[in-house]
């Protein structure tokens, strides 16, 4: 049986989801307190903050979308995710495919020009020309829009030419082409048929001159918005400001022994503090701000 019992070594949290996202959730409950502790002592934020911590977001797709109604409405709101403190204003949507190709059973001992409707030649000649497609222009912040293909399938004995083989795509998308659009592009490219297994997890992007960015320019001057190629609860805020940021790295998440360090959390609550206040001195109104943060409690 693993050991999730957390440790402190040498100025490291260590333990299951230290990194992702519990950092995050100790450095948005510090912030929350000390703009509390600011307001009791006779200076108003002149605004709302809401802290959301959610669960789940990874193994049941819920997460922040089972009680964003209850939060609204939002004028801007952080994404509690491990950057670096880097803030990430936009992210890679996640479109997943189901090819079969069609072909016809024969006997192997014919040879391909006797029986060419192998299914799995077909799959592999659209496969292959995935390498080639125009997966459109490359977004500023995100690059190209790319593909893997994650699992095939094919054939139901050794002595019979298959009559399908199917396979899936995990394509990663960015903000430049819709779901839809993509697919329809490449059902027209590939001889394989597709359908659609998943498409709800879309890209996002915000506003490079949204308020809730020029806060975060303010609060943290160097460190300039950068793109995200992992998901999020972002995806959720589709018409809310929202930047993904926060203490600790990516890299770390979900591996042995993960970890993060007590200076990490400490500039984590820092900088969501900061950027909370910058944000309504910038907006100067009583309009709500929320952070939220994907996490196991």
């Amino acid at each position: 049986m693993a050991d999730h019992q957390p440790r402190r070594v040498a100025g490291r949290l260590v333990g299951l989801g230290a990194n992702d996202a519990k950092g995050c959730v100790v450095a948005l409950i510090t912030a929350a307190l000390a703009l509390h502790a600011r307001l009791n002592a006779g200076a108003p934020l002149g605004g709302t903050v809401v802290l959301a911590l959610t669960a789940e977001e990874e193994i049941s797709g819920a997460g922040l979308a089972t009680i964003l109604d209850q939060l609204r409405p939002l004028d801007a709101a952080l994404v509690g995710e491990p950057t670096g403190l880097v803030p990430m204003i936009a992210q890679r949507g996640l479109l997943s495919l189901r090819g079969t190709a069609r072909g016809r059973s024969a006997h192997p001992a014919n040879t391909p020009m006797d029986s060419p409707d192998n299914a799995i030649f077909t799959a592999a000649r659209d496969l292959v020309h995935l390498r080639d497609f125009d997966w459109g222009p490359p977004h500023p912040l995100l690059g190209r829009c790319h593909a893997h293909v994650t699992k095939i399938t094919g054939g139901v004995a050794r002595n019979v030419v298959p009559d399908t083989c199917e396979f899936h795509l995990d394509i990663r998308t960015t903000p430049g082409e819709s779901h839809q659009a993509l697919y329809e592009r490449l059902s027209r490219a590939l001889r394989s048929e597709l359908a659609i297994h998943s498409a709800r997890l879309v890209p996002v992007e915000t506003d490079p001159d949204a308020a809730i960015v020029q806060a975060i320019r303010r609060a943290l001057p160097n460190t300039p918005p950068a793109g995200s190629p992992a998901m999020s609860d972002m995806v959720f805020l589709a018409g809310v400001p929202s930047v993904k940021i926060g203490p600790g790295l990516s890299a770390r998440s979900h591996t042995p022994d993960e970890f993060i360090t007590d200076d990490e959390l400490a500039a984590g609550a820092t900088a969501y503090e900061r950027i909370a206040r910058e944000y309504c001195n910038l907006r100067a109104s009583a309009a709500p701000v929320s952070a939220t943060a994907e996490g196991q409690a």
